[in-house]
């Protein structure tokens, strides 16, 4: 605690430093909080900034003049709120207790009546938007809000994200997903002072076996085969571009069906301002893939979009899951689309393709993920190299 003998101004606060984490053995380091009092001519009494390792919050201190029990009353965040407008909301919280009301206690009376659900909307209609932030929400009203959402927010145990989790033990990616999502949602409502800890905090999730995928020729020629039938029908024509441009581009699903037509050159066979998990990127595109474009575009060159909704053409596609479903049944193949990307890195692997170029191709920041995620080199791939090479390396 600092008492300040000057007045606080937007200023100096700016120029507070974060506080630094005091490092334990063998433990997590802890962070610390610095409170910084309002002083000096002007300053409002109990009025004060509390920096953390990245926040600055103003708070109010007063005393209940019944029980004569202290409470700080969170006002806002710094920058959201400044100082001046700090002060004037102190003013209120003061003239509330001077006429015998409690707004702490009111606060968390308030705060304690809402549900995980109510806290849910308030915590999507928060978010920054960005890439997940869909996917994110999605998760909340298909999972967490189902198994959580009745619960009043301080009644959610570690138990209870323990068996949503186990839930889903049978389909481990969703169910590492929502124990991620359910910590994160938490997180925010310990920092937003609705909860006093974060009930998914320390839950383990489950193991999740390598994105090494095997695809079997057989399992190609089987897929090449109910692509070639399901393209001779008009309504899947687009399904079946897509899915042969999941092949050819590697890109991920969201990537590929929210493409426009301004990101497409086809003069140039490239693939512009994608926007992938790590950064904004421009695609190469083969030969075959331009062939596949020009034939969407004579469907679908009408509209801004590559793949436009069926239901509401000034929107993309999101979806092409019944489709592949259709696609896996004709073919007996039992791969998920996303296992595409799999194939497009295990191919390019084996003929040799060095970690870097195929790092780039899948819209990753760099190749050092590409031998952990989708598999070492092979002997195929060793032989393949040594054979495009020998021509060059032979001296005598």
């Amino acid at each position: 605690m600092v008492k300040s003998n000057n007045p606080l101004t937007d200023t100096m606060i700016r120029n507070m430093p974060y506080t630094k984490a005091k490092p334990r053995p063998n433990k997590k380091p802890i962070y610390s909080f610095v409170d910084t009092f309002d002083g000096g001519r002007g300053s409002i009494t109990g009025l004060y900034i509390r920096v953390g390792k990245e926040s600055k919050v103003f708070y109010y201190r007063y005393q209940n003049p019944f029980t004569k029990k202290k409470y700080n009353y969170k006002i806002g965040a710094f920058d959201q709120i400044l100082t001046q407008t700090a002060r004037k909301l102190a003013k209120k919280v003061y003239a509330r207790v001077i006429e015998g009301d409690d707004p702490h206690q009111e606060k968390r009376a308030k705060i304690e009546s809402k549900t995980v659900a109510e806290f849910s909307k308030v915590y999507l209609a928060s978010m920054i938007k960005q890439k997940s932030s869909d996917y994110e929400a999605y998760m909340h009203e298909k999972y967490i809000v189902p198994f959580l959402g009745d619960k009043k927010i301080w009644e959610v145990l570690p138990l209870d994200i323990e068996k949503l989790r186990n839930k889903y033990q049978d389909k481990i990616h969703t169910a590492n997903r929502m124990r991620v999502y359910c910590n994160k949602f938490f997180k925010w409502a310990v920092r937003n002072g609705f909860i006093q800890s974060n009930p998914a905090s320390g839950i383990s999730g489950y193991k999740e076996t390598s994105k090494k995928v095997e695809w079997k020729p057989h399992e190609i020629k089987a897929v090449q085969k109910a692509l070639k039938k399901f393209s001779k029908e008009p309504e899947n024509k687009v399904n079946v571009i897509y899915i042969s441009l999941l092949f050819l581009c590697a890109r991920r699903q969201g990537e590929l069906f929210s493409l426009r037509w301004d990101q497409i050159d086809l003069q140039n066979r490239r693939m512009e301002t994608v926007e992938t998990k790590t950064n904004e990127l421009g695609f190469e595109l083969s030969i075959p893939a331009i062939q596949q474009f020009k034939a969407l575009k004579q469907i679908t060159g009408n509209s801004i979009w590559c793949f436009p909704s069926t239901r509401k053409p000034d929107q993309h596609r999101k979806y092409f899951d019944s489709f592949w479903d259709k696609v896996r049944e004709e073919s007996g193949v039992k791969h998920s689309m996303h296992k595409i990307r799999n194939y497009f890195a295990r191919t390019n692997l084996d003929l040799g393709i060095d970690n870097n170029t195929i790092g780039h191709l899948l819209g990753h920041k760099d190749g050092s993920m590409i031998a952990r995620v989708y598999g070492d080199s092979t002997e195929k791939s060793r032989k393949k190299a040594l054979t495009v090479s020998a021509d060059k390396l032979r001296v005598i």
